[in-house]
């Protein structure tokens, strides 16, 4: 169970760091560094579309999972599930579906992380961006 499930970051983690992700994320992009800069171009439109289709923030699936994989201590909640890529369109069509209630009696396969540390995930993102 060593996977990290970078797709439901979007759901479960979303609640629980809704404000605080945005706060973060305009905090971090502030310092005049030429690695923000760079970042800045890169995200502009990933970032432009999520504000004007009114989305108070930008959820940054990659970033949340390169945090835990780096730094296990980030992780404070986590579920241990089956979980699969739908390819067949039985349920979905090219997305993960993750057995919650233990509905197909699989065997665990992913650790789903539910609640970060976010103070220390920000520090983490400030440290890379000076």
């Amino acid at each position: 169970m060593s996977h990290v499930c970078t797709h439901y970051f979007t759901s479960v983690l979303y609640r629980s760091l809704y404000f605080q992700l945005q706060q973060t994320y305009d905090d971090l992009r502030k310092p005049d560094t030429a690695k923000n800069s760079l970042l800045k171009t890169l995200e502009n439109y990933g970032i432009s579309r999520w504000r004007k289709k009114g989305k108070p923030t930008y959820v940054p699936c990659d970033e949340l999972a390169m945090a835990c994989a780096i730094n296990s201590d980030i992780i404070i909640g986590k579920s241990s599930v089956y979980a699969t890529v739908e390819y067949q369109g039985q349920h979905t069509k090219g997305q993960m579906v993750v057995d919650w209630n233990h509905t197909l009696k699989k065997d665990q396969n992913v650790f789903i992380v539910t609640e970060m540390n976010v103070q220390l995930y920000h520090s983490m993102l400030e440290n890379c961006v000076k």
